[in-house]
């Protein structure tokens, strides 16, 4: 039937519901607006009036396709419609007419009205179904007429609550609209028991399943049996959730995962066991554990703990191997039992298992190498450590015992750390702040390869030792930086080695700097006096010269001599030293009258040299004091000391005195002159050295003359030292030896200048050897206003032959000549005329050489080059003895 336009409809006068639909083409699925509906219309769905609402939102989409295909079809259908507002359900027929518009149509629904049959329930029944387990209710027309006691249990609503809802679908969640009509289509249907759940009073949600029995004698009455199975479901959604959670990590592990149930059937297998066995996971599914491949040791062990797991429900461990499709292959695994929520029993295990073939041939190969490296690190001298990024120390090789003196044991963080010097472990430290910084930071190619570094570390025992450390970041066996690895070294050994070599260039280099300045001020003290020399010679030449002038002059060529002389002396007895052949010979020497001389000469050259303000003092504390000393060179020490106190003291005193102890004599020589420094204490003593290079300038001298002090002190036994005084100069210390049982014995005299003065005016024959004219021509002019005959032998076998021949009565005798040396001829000599006087004359000054001439026969010597007064009167000493002889 289709309606035109033109007709006019009044739809509120019609007395079932009618509903003018409008349909929505811009959704997939049939989507219906209500554009005009009648009174009756709303009243039986129980919506509000309202103007183009959408009846989808009233009508679950099942429906929404029923009403599709009637107004497709145009034929005729009843359907059950649910009024939510009453809860009430009612079933109606329903036409569907197409207007002109094609979407736009006319629905009316005829109500059918169910025949009300009242029942009737026996007390008997009521008990009886309020026995039973399960949720019971009784439907008359869709009304409810009957409850049970568990129906209450189960919603959790009273029998009246229940009542008042008055529908199959009172207990369903309300806003759930689908369930609502599922209930009812089942309930017509009458098909298998279906599931869904309900909200309780308490809000809580609950499984259930649902059946419902329409009686054979009459459809209007159904009964509805309502089971609680929400324990089941929520175990089996607990089950799928792990299920999805195992299979989720078995599809992302690189392990082989089964499932087996009691049965030993596997039910579940992930895609890593067909890597292993060569099974697919669903071909796996449904095998049994004796199918998959395990040998019978691990078969058998495998049901032993599926046994044990499933009983005791407890983890098991197992490690086995598996002829895998790869070879023979080293399994870990482990056996968890699953059990289900709320529940102790176990109903199945899973059966985790991870291929660590691999990862365990690394391992001994490490360990292998662990092995070979601990057996070096054990027999290397270097101490080998390692370090965590913690800075913790976790390794420390045996040989720390033998560098530092603590067991591996021992050494800890904190050991390791207390150690080193405070500036050392700054250093270490800064080393390695900067590798860890960059492992950490991962900028591992900022690190060095090596690191190295000197370090000053203390021994268990305290004593410091000189540690060479060698740092590098150290990895595992995947290359991942996890630490640093070090060696130290004890290089004590060498660095003092370096040290020494160090000091002794710069003690070379000083030497060479020394011997350099010594040279210059050589050269400069030569230069002095022979300059004051060769000036005055030729000064005398001058014949208008004065006669109080000239010998003015003489005297001074003579100082200058005698200055040079000295200097000569100094450099020819450290040669000496350096070379060893310098040699003491002690005699019993009264020192006293020795220090007394010494004194006195050197107060009459304070006068000559202008220093009039320094005075020296000497009080002996015995008249006499006789030790074995070598007389000539004390009084070489005692005067050198003098000398250089005189040397820097412009006014005051030079004291000199002496202490006698037990077995020593300490003897001082005190100035109030310019003082010493610490510094000038410690070098004042070392040859070419002074207590200021521009001393020499200011004082004067070569610095050989404390040098050879010190020796000659040494070589007597003895021990010397300066020190400042505290108010002003300096003063000297030294010691000999004192020797019990002293035999005093004649000493020949060597220095000892004799005065003659008697008038001899006898003349005596004196034969000079000498092989230099030049020295002929000087005595001979020395000696010609005195009463002597002189011969001249050129060497020293004519000197024997002189003797055999005149009569001979002193011999100046020079030593150095040719084809027979003074030693010799003088020996010869006094073995045929004993009674000839020998004075052995040379330019030797050392004491060898005086014993040497005394024991080849001559009566003393003298030194040159010959100062002409001592000359004299040596001679006529020697020449009066023989007289008195006579």
């Amino acid at each position: 039937m289709r309606i035109t336009k033109k007709q006019s409809v009044n739809i509120d006068s019609i007395g079932v519901p009618i509903l003018l639909l409008t349909f929505d083409k811009s959704f997939k699925k049939p989507t219906y607006y209500i554009k005009k509906a009648n009174i009756k219309a709303y009243n039986f769905f129980g919506f509000d009036k309202d103007t183009n609402q959408s009846l989808n939102n009233h009508v679950s989409d099942i429906y929404i396709n029923k009403l599709a295909n009637i107004i497709n079809s145009g034929k005729e259908e009843v359907v059950q419609f649910y009024n939510f507002k009453n809860q009430t359900a009612t079933d109606a027929i329903v036409k569907a007419v197409s207007l002109d518009n094609k979407d736009l149509y006319l629905l009316t629904l005829v109500p059918i009205n169910n025949s009300n049959i009242d029942i009737e329930i026996s007390q008997l029944v009521k008990e009886m179904l309020d026995v039973f387990p399960v949720g019971i209710t009784v439907y008359q027309n869709q009304k409810i007429v009957q409850i049970n006691k568990e129906m209450e249990n189960l919603t959790g609503f009273s029998t009246q609550k229940l009542k008042e809802y008055n529908t199959p679908a009172f207990y369903t969640c309300p806003d759930y609209r689908r369930m609502v009509e599922t209930v009812y289509e089942k309930i017509n249907s009458q098909t298998e028991p279906f599931e869904f759940w309900i909200i309780s009073e308490g809000g809580e949600r609950k499984y259930v399943k649902n059946t419902f029995y329409k009686l054979a004698n009459n459809n209007n009455i159904i009964v509805s049996l309502l089971f609680d199975f929400t324990e089941q479901k929520n175990t089996q959604i607990e089950l799928e959730k792990r299920n999805e959670e195992i299979k989720t990590l078995a599809s992302n592990t690189t392990a082989f995962i089964f499932r087996f149930n009691r049965e030993f059937v596997c039910t579940n297998a992930n895609y890593g066991v067909e890597l292993i066995t060569g099974i697919s996971p669903s071909e796996m599914v449904g095998k049994n554990i004796e199918e998959i491949g395990f040998n019978k040791d691990t078969l058998s062990l495998l049901k032993k703990y599926f046994i044990e797991s499933f009983s005791e429900r407890k983890k098991r461990n197992i490690e086995y191997r598996f002829d895998s499709i790869r070879g023979e292959r080293i399994i870990e695994a482990v056996l968890v039992p699953e059990t289900a929520p709320n529940s102790n029993t176990v109903h199945s295990v899973l059966f985790i298992n991870r291929d660590v073939t691999a990862h365990r041939n690394m391992v001994d190969k490490i360990t292998q190498n662990e092995k070979h490296y601990r057996l070096l690190a054990n027999n290397s001298t270097d101490v080998i450590w390692t370090m965590d990024l913690k800075r913790d120390i976790l390794y420390v090789s045996s040989a720390v015992e033998t560098v530092l003196g603590y067991k591996p044991e021992e050494m800890s963080t904190a050991v390791f750390e207390s150690s080193f010097t405070k500036e050392s472990l700054e250093e270490l430290q800064m080393v390695v702040n900067d590798i860890i910084k960059h492992i950490k930071l991962g900028k591992h190619e900022k690190i060095r390869k090596d690191y190295r570094i000197e370090t000053l570390q203390y021994r268990k025992d305290r004593t410091l030792r000189h540690i060479e450390i060698n740092l590098n970041a150290q990895t595992d066996e995947y290359g991942r930086h996890i630490g640093i690895i070090g060696t130290s070294r004890d290089i004590t050994i060498r660095k003092e080695a370096e040290l020494e070599l160090i000091a002794t260039r710069e003690k070379a280099l000083e030497a060479d700097r020394l011997k350099t300045a010594f040279l210059a001020n050589m050269s400069h003290e030569i230069r002095t006096p022979m300059n004051g020399i060769l000036g005055f010679i030729d000064l005398l030449s001058d014949d208008d010269l004065s006669t109080e002038k000239r010998s003015e002059y003489l005297e001074l060529i003579n100082i200058n001599a005698g200055q040079l002389l000295r200097l000569i002396d100094d450099i020819i007895d450290i040669s000496r030293i350096e070379a060893g052949q310098l040699t003491i010979k002690n005699h019993s020497t009264d020192i006293i009258q020795l220090l007394k001389d010494t004194v006195k000469t050197h107060k009459e050259k304070l006068k000559f040299i202008n220093k009039e303000n320094v005075e020296i003092i000497f009080e002996p504390q015995d008249e006499e004091l006789i030790i074995d000393v070598d007389p000539v060179r004390f009084t070489q020490i005692v005067s050198n000391l003098i000398e250089n106190s005189a040397k820097f003291t412009e006014k005051g005193n030079i004291t000199l005195s002496y202490v006698k102890r037990d077995h020593e004599i300490e003897f001082c020589i005190a100035d109030t002159g310019i003082g010493l420094t610490k510094e000038n204490i410690d070098y004042i003593f070392d040859r070419f050295r002074q207590v200021d290079e521009h001393d020499s300038a200011k004082f004067g001298g070569a610095g050989l003359g404390l040098s050879i002090v010190k020796n000659l002190v040494e070589l007597m036994k003895g021990t010397i030292w300066a020190k400042s005084n505290d108010d002003k100069g300096a003063s000297f210390y030294f010691t000999l030896p004192i020797k019990s049982n002293v035999v005093t014995v004649e000493v020949p005299s060597i220095s000892q200048i004799a005065q003659d003065t008697t008038g001899e005016t006898v003349t005596k024959n004196i034969l000079v050897v000498e092989d230099e004219e030049m020295n002929y021509i000087l005595i001979r002019e020395t000696l010609k206003n005195e009463p002597y005959k002189l011969f001249w032998a050129q060497d020293g076998i004519d000197a024997i032959e002189f003797a055999k021949k005149e009569k001979i009565d002193l011999i100046l005798m020079d030593i150095r000549l040719p084809r027979m040396n003074g030693y010799e001829a003088a020996k010869i000599i006094k073995a045929t005329h004993p009674h000839i006087s020998i004075i052995a004359q040379t330019a030797y000054s050392n004491y060898n050489d005086v014993v040497t001439a005394l024991e080849s026969g001559c009566d003393d010597f003298i030194v040159k080059p010959l100062k002409p007064k001592k000359l004299k009167s040596m001679i006529k000493k020697y020449l009066r003895d023989k007289t008195h002889e006579n």
